[in-house]
């Protein structure tokens, strides 16, 4: 799995304005297989932990196929994806993308195989 480069430049945007907090958002496809991406809020109330709300979550999952789920980390000593992290998404059956903001990094898991690749 290799990201496009308008997906990472939409995290990176993303990601940019507002932080310190961590950002979130989705990457989909519309009924019509289009590809976008979505921002969504971050409701956690500290900057080291991301929550989208499930009720936006599931507008989102019953309008577009969720190709992945991403956030951010602003803290360059948190550079893989943590435990809660990889167990939401073996439960949604979603894969994930990882920005880490100081050090420009994209990584992407698998929740099928489990595998991190840099994307």
């Amino acid at each position: 799995m290799k990201l496009l480069q308008t997906t990472k430049n939409f995290i990176r945007n993303h990601a940019d304005k507002i932080y310190p907090k961590e950002c979130c958002g989705f990457v989909v496809r519309d009924k019509l297989g289009n590809l976008d991406h979505i921002e969504a809020k971050n409701i956690s109330d500290n900057n080291i932990e991301f929550c989208i709300d499930p009720y936006y979550f599931l507008v989102i999952q019953n309008n577009y196929n969720i190709d992945y789920i991403y956030h951010s980390h602003a803290d360059k000593n948190y550079i893989d994806f943590s435990e809660p992290d990889m167990i939401c998404a073996k439960n949604l059956m979603k894969n994930l993308i990882l920005y880490i903001v100081e050090l420009n990094i994209f990584k992407i898991y698998n929740y099928e195989t489990g595998e991190v690749t840099h994307g």
